[in-house]
C-alpha cells in the first residue's frame, strides 16, 4: 500500500464574534507538526491501519479529504471530519488524527490563532 499526501488550503471562516478561524495562507507563521512535514507523514503511515478486510474497491485509488481545526495550543480542537469518501474512511483514521501530538501553533500578528487544516490523502494498493 502506498500513501500520497497533498495539502490544500481555502477561505477564511469566522468561528465566533471574537474568535477567528484562519486558513494557513492567512497567518504569518503556519502551524507545524513536531519534527516537520516529514515526521507528520511518518506519523500517518505508522498509525493508519489498512485492514485486510477493508473493501478494496472502496479504497483502491481513493482520495480522502480530512479536515481538522488546530487550537491555539496546537491540539486538535474537535474530531476531524472526512470531506470526501466519508463512507469508506475507517473511523480509526479519524482517531489517529484526533490523537496527534501537539503542533506548533499558527501565528498571526504575534499571537497564536486557530487554523483549519485540510489533508487530502490518496490511497492505492500495490
Amino acid at each position: 500500500m502506498c500513501l500520497t499526501f497533498m495539502i490544500q488550503f481555502s477561505g477564511l471562516w469566522a468561528q465566533a464574534a471574537d474568535t477567528m478561524l484562519y486558513e494557513l495562507y492567512d497567518v504569518e507563521a503556519p502551524t507545524q507538526f513536531p519534527g516537520g512535514e516529514v515526521e507528520f507523514y511518518r506519523y500517518l503511515k505508522t498509525n493508519f491501519v489498512f485492514d485486510t478486510i477493508m473493501n478494496k474497491d472502496c479504497v483502491l485509488h481513493s482520495v480522502y479529504r480530512f479536515e481538522f481545526i488546530l487550537e491555539t495550543d496546537g491540539t486538535v480542537l474537535q474530531m476531524p471530519k472526512v470531506l470526501k469518501n466519508a463512507d469508506c474512511a475507517p473511523r480509526q483514521w479519524l482517531e489517529v488524527l484526533q490523537k496527534m501530538p501537539r503542533w506548533q501553533p499558527a501565528m498571526r500578528e504575534g499571537k497564536a490563532v486557530w487554523v483549519r487544516y485540510v489533508l487530502p490523502l490518496r490511497v492505492h494498493w500495490e
